[in-house]
C-alpha cells in the first residue's frame, strides 16, 4: 500500500518483504491482491472509463492474479521447470518469471522514451513477486497509452498460464 511522504510529493511503497521502498511517480499504490488498486492520475484521462483507465485496472487485475499465484512459493518451486508450457527447454519458473519482469521494464524505457537496461537479476528468487509488481507499478505511472498497458496485461496473462 502507497502513503505519500511529508512535503516531498514522493510516494512510498511497501513491498511484501515488509521493506519501504521510495517511488517518484506520485500517489499511487502498488497492485496487490489484498486490496484494492488505486492508479495514478497519469494513466487516466479527465473521463473516468477512459480506455487507458481500463487498461491499467485490467492489468492491475492480471498483475494481483499472478501475484496471489506465485508469492507463497519456495525456492525449490521456483527452481522447477514447468512442464507443457511450450517454453524453451530447460527454462526455470524464475527464469521465466524474471523475462516477464525483463519485458515489462522494456514496456515502461519505451513508454519513457528511454533506452532500455536490463533489470538486475538479485540472489534470491522470492524477491521475483516484488520486482514484478514495481514494474507494473512502474508501467502503469509511466504511460497514458493503452497499447503497453494492453500488451503488458497480455503477457501477464500467458505468464501466469506458463507457470
Amino acid at each position: 500500500m502507497s502513503e505519500p511522504a511529508t512535503g516531498n510529493g514522493q510516494t512510498t511503497v511497501t513491498v511484501a518483504s515488509g521493506a519501504a521502498v521510495p517511488s517518484p511517480a506520485g500517489p499511487a499504490t502498488v497492485p496487490t491482491s489484498a486490496a484494492t488498486t488505486a492508479f495514478p492520475a497519469s494513466a487516466a484521462s479527465s473521463n473516468p472509463g477512459s480506455d487507458a483507465r481500463r487498461a491499467a485496472h485490467d492489468l492491475a487485475v492480471a498483475a494481483d492474479r499472478l501475484v496471489d499465484q506465485v508469492a507463497h512459493w519456495t525456492p525449490g518451486r521456483w527452481a522447477a521447470t514447468p512442464t507443457g508450457t511450450g517454453q524453451p527447454d530447460g527454462a526455470t519458473r524464475a527464469e521465466l518469471m524474471y523475462g516477464l519482469v525483463q519485458m515489462l521494464a522494456d514496456l515502461v524505457a519505451e513508454a519513457e522514451n528511454r533506452p532500455r537496461l536490463a533489470v538486475p537479476r538479485l540472489d534470491n528468487d522470492l524477491s521475483l513477486p516484488d520486482q514484478f509488481r514495481v514494474m507494473v507499478h512502474d508501467l502503469i505511472a509511466a504511460t497514458t497509452d493503452e497499447r503497453p498497458l494492453r500488451q503488458a496485461a497480455a503477457l501477464v496473462n500467458a505468464a501466469r498460464l506458463a507457470l
